[in-house]
């Protein structure tokens, strides 16, 4: 069990600016921007307990965090374009913007940590100091062919630079190395894409290509140790691209498909333990890449106003390749430990919602619903092969701790489970169907309906943890207004 509690206040001030020509008929101007100015505390208290499967206590914590933060914020960006150049829809287009933060201030940290073994309290005052700066520029070209073709041709470029610097003391002001820690990360990504248009009436169609090269460095000092890691890695992903939209009567449809990648949160690579809460430890990954994810969206509805008759179903699909997921362990106390890891097979998660309704009898009064979902998601996490010691929290040297955990910048101690870890994989298949009827007259409404539900959940490290589950529900409705 455990339990949370916080509050907190933020003061602030924003202000706002934009400039845009109106006559917009051969070339156009938009400029906004932004600075915002804000300063506040939050405090948070948590409280949890460990216990074995008999009912006995593990271990039990406690943590009082209390946090100020002075923050700048500053967001700017301009578009301008020339429409019909040379020829009627031919254009050309230039984006660019910046994005920047800066965040100063302090965190004190209360945390006990009691075993069966021994009892930990820790009492530390960090001072914070982050920076963010992001910038992007877009090139894009449109050349018309005919009355219904046109190619778009469009250029990315985008950089960030973030800085994440903590400071530890003691409450006597003495300097603690074991918990100050600085992270740069520079990042650097450019994209491209080749893209297609058709339009008509009734459809409206573009399809293409995307490439996207980036490169993610770190340079992270813990107790006086420098490391650099991602330098001169450059890493390529390639997608298709697909919009489709079709629109005629009854029908609709749109099909969309994509790819794009996700940098990696800065608290993911901080080489420094964090023992908010004293019996759930987390240390960051410096080798962390970057992920890409794969995107499928599709939806069709059918309208028959006439015969009072509707249709629609939804669907999405995700693929997502290097997705920063757990490895996790416990002590003989029952301390968890995690540090985050790429995963080396892709999750998959899918989804399908179809339903159907129609009104139906001579005065309209009955009507029938059908609604059913189906959802297949698979993913992959690291598990302890057995139970490992734990981390001294008081003498925990991170990159001695990353060499032997992780071997090198691409895992090869990790990976082949020299460190002891395995790769699980679970899936879970869910499905459900339902179907009411229902009686409208006046101000009576009348429903009746019946459903089932069933999950199946699958691990490939602990089979004898497999499920599956049925869920049979009818239900009765009456509302009278």
């Amino acid at each position: 069990p455990s339990a949370n509690l916080g509050e907190g206040q933020e003061d602030g001030l924003t202000v706002n600016v934009g400039i845009k020509n109106i006559k917009r008929k051969k070339a156009y101007v938009n400029f906004n921007t932004s600075f915002s100015y804000t300063d506040g505390y939050r405090t948070n208290s948590q409280t949890s307990e460990t216990d074995d499967a008999i009912g006995n206590q593990l271990n039990s914590s406690s943590s009082n965090t209390f946090n100020t933060l002075k923050s700048f914020t500053s967001l700017s960006d301009i578009s301008t374009g020339i429409k019909n150049l040379g020829k009627k829809d031919r254009s050309l287009s230039f984006n660019a913007g910046y994005d920047i933060r800066f965040d100063t201030g302090n965190r004190t940290e209360n945390t006990r940590a009691i075993t069966s073994n021994f009892q930990e309290i820790k009492n530390l005052t960090y001072d914070i100091d982050n920076d963010y700066v992001s910038c992007y520029g877009r090139l894009a070209y449109v050349e018309p062919f005919g009355n219904r073709w046109k190619l778009r041709l469009s250029f990315i470029g985008n950089y960030l630079s973030r800085t994440d610097s903590q400071d530890a003391f003691s409450p006597e002001g003495v300097a603690d190395d074991y918990y100050s820690s600085q992270t740069d990360n520079r990042y650097l990504k450019g994209e491209g894409q080749l893209l297609m248009q058709y339009k008509n009436d009734t459809t409206d169609v573009q399809f293409g290509l995307s490439c996207e090269v980036f490169k993610n460095e770190t340079v992270s000092k813990s107790l006086g140790t420098v490391s650099e890691t991602g330098k001169g890695d450059w890493q390529v992903d390639l997608a298709p691209f697909l919009n489709y939209r079709y629109n005629a009567g009854k029908n609709n449809f749109s099909l969309y498909y994509s790819g794009n990648g996700r940098q990696v949160q800065s608290s993911s690579l901080k080489p420094v333990l964090d023992i908010t809460n004293p019996v759930i430890l987390r240390t960051g990954n410096i080798y962390l890449k970057p992920s890409f994810s794969h995107f499928l969206n599709l939806a069709y509805s059918f309208n028959n106003r006439e015969k009072f008759t509707f249709f629609r179903i939804y669907g999405y699909a995700n693929l997502s390749s290097r997705g920063e997921v757990e490895a996790s362990w416990f002590d003989d106390s029952g301390i968890r430990y995690s540090v985050p890891v790429n995963a080396k097979k892709p999750s998959l998660s899918i989804s399908l919602n179809p339903t159907f309704n129609r009104v139906f009898g001579e005065t309209k009064h009955f009507s029938i619903t059908l609604y059913g979902s189906a959802s297949y998601n698979s993913t992959t996490s690291y598990q302890a092969a057995s139970r490992l010691p734990g981390l001294d929290t008081e003498s925990f040297n991170y990159y001695d701790f990353i060499a032997g955990f992780y071997g090198n910048s691409k895992g090869d101690k990790f990976y082949s489970g020299d460190s002891g870890f395995s790769q699980s994989r679970s899936t879970t298949l869910r499905w459900s169907a339902s179907a009411s009827l229902k009686y409208s007259i006046d101000k009576l409404d009348l429903s009746i309906g019946m459903s089932a539900a069933n999950a199946v959940s699958r691990y490939s490290l602990n089979k004898s943890s497999n499920l599956s589950t049925w869920d049979f529900k009818p239900t009765f409705n009456a509302m009278y207004q």
